[in-house]
């Protein structure tokens, strides 16, 4: 049997567990997508920051959250929501990203040259509201000049604080770049992306891990967005905040990003790449369809789809930090909230670095050859708490061996150098 057969049967992959938690929303049906194109979320998840222990650094949390956040008008090419930001906290959105201009003598909302009808004054109305409502939580905003960084920026940073002054009972300006969720529940915190003169208001986004590449040139640009996204994940530091967003424009609209769709409708068909092809490597996270034999057509897929897709297999860290959507829909929320709870191992999972990050691989049976992917790269892993592992040095289980029943752990003396595994036990 041929090494790519056997690590096919070794995988299995898994998601959520049916079991109720304390993280779980609610989901109407017909409502359960990683995309969305509707003025409805049909997904409501008002408080699952409660489950979450206060000590925890929000680093350490992974929360969904929104692009553009007001951007809902101007036609294909500035929309980036669907959802007004009341809709989208109540459905577990916790980091929104907000850009607004000075105009008659008050901040409104833009996305570019396009208005969004909306004040600085009345999202925060809105937040503080939710936050009344749901006092485990917090929500960041990240606030930008969209006028650019010296465009009337007295007058922009005078009227912030004026507005501010209204809700600063729900406004927390953390002492450090990272704080513990107890220190902001109840509170909203500001990331500065504009010129404030020296003051504190809060985290400075240039202490962030960032990945936000936004720019294609094309649709065919996708899979290189897709790629960047997926590589951020595997870099997220548990010790720093991660901002990773799923979101493209300029050759492409925003929805397609998204979504790979031939509309932006919700259910509206995935569109073709144009490529038939018997190559396997070939945009090989893309989903083939219309096969013949090993000749098939490549479709889009966005990058809302494959991140959730991703998830659901155990392909991603658990851990995801803070990621960052064009239209989310309800699927993808509930899996980035789903992925704070205990671990819901069922399987062996080897990891690429330590404490269990970077990409993973799930292993239900004995596996002769782990394959080229992870040959002679684990360094950590996790499994059911009844399992007895075995890893050996070479392939077909020769070489020196170690045995481990452990729940987690790292490789420590076999760093790097696992070609096969036996379970003993499970």
């Amino acid at each position: 049997m041929n090494k790519t057969l056997l690590l096919s049967l070794s995988m299995i992959f898994f998601s959520s567990s049916a079991i109720s938690s304390p993280l779980d929303g609610e989901m109407v049906p017909g409502y359960d997508l990683p995309y969305l194109w509707d003025n409805y979320a049909g997904y409501t998840n008002q408080d699952w920051m409660r489950a979450i222990d206060g000590n925890k650094r929000l680093s350490e949390i992974s929360i969904p959250g929104t692009h553009n956040s007001l951007s809902m008008h101007g036609g294909d090419i500035p929309a980036t929501q669907t959802l007004d930001v009341a809709d989208q906290l109540e459905m577990g959105i916790r980091y929104l990203d907000v850009r607004f201009k000075y105009r008659n003598n008050d901040l409104w909302a833009y996305h570019g040259p396009i208005s969004q009808h909306q004040t600085f004054d009345s999202l925060l109305s809105k937040v503080s509201n939710f936050l009344a409502r749901n006092p485990s939580e917090t929500v960041l905003i990240r606030i930008q000049n969209e006028g650019g960084a010296s465009d009337h920026e007295h007058q922009f940073f005078n009227r912030f604080n004026q507005v501010l002054e209204q809700y600063k009972h729900y406004n927390a300006i953390p002492k450090s770049n990272n704080p513990l969720l107890d220190d902001v529940r109840g509170k909203f915190v500001f990331i500065r992306d504009f010129n404030v003169f020296g003051s504190h208001i809060g985290i400075e986004r240039s202490s962030l891990n960032i990945q936000d590449e936004y720019h294609l040139t094309t649709n065919w640009d996708l899979y290189k967005k897709w790629e960047l996204v997926k590589q951020h994940f595997y870099s997220i530091d548990k010790n720093r905040l991660s901002l990773n967003y799923l979101s493209g424009s300029v050759g492409s609209f925003p929805y397609f990003v998204a979504s790979g769709k031939s509309s932006p409708q919700s259910h509206a068909p995935q569109l073709w790449t144009g490529i038939s092809t018997t190559n396997a490597k070939k945009y090989p996270d893309f989903p083939r369809r219309s096969c013949l034999g090993d000749l098939c057509s490549i479709y889009f897929s966005g990058t809302n789809q494959l991140t959730n897709k991703w998830i659901e297999e155990a392909k991603l860290p658990q851990h995801l930090g803070i990621v960052v959507m064009d239209f989310p829909g309800g699927r993808l929320v509930d899996n980035i909230i789903q992925s704070n709870g205990k671990s819901k191992v069922k399987s062996l999972i080897i990891y690429e670095h330590n404490d269990q990050q970077g990409k993973s691989l799930a292993v239900f049976n004995d596996m002769p050859y782990v394959g080229n992917e992870f040959n002679d790269i684990m360094s950590s892993w996790e499994m059911p708490s009844n399992w007895e592992v075995r890893f050996y040095e070479h392939e077909n289980y020769q070489g020196d061996y170690y045995t481990r029943s452990s729940m987690k752990g790292n490789a420590d003396m076999f760093n790097d150098k696992i070609s096969s595994i036996r379970i003993l036990k499970k």
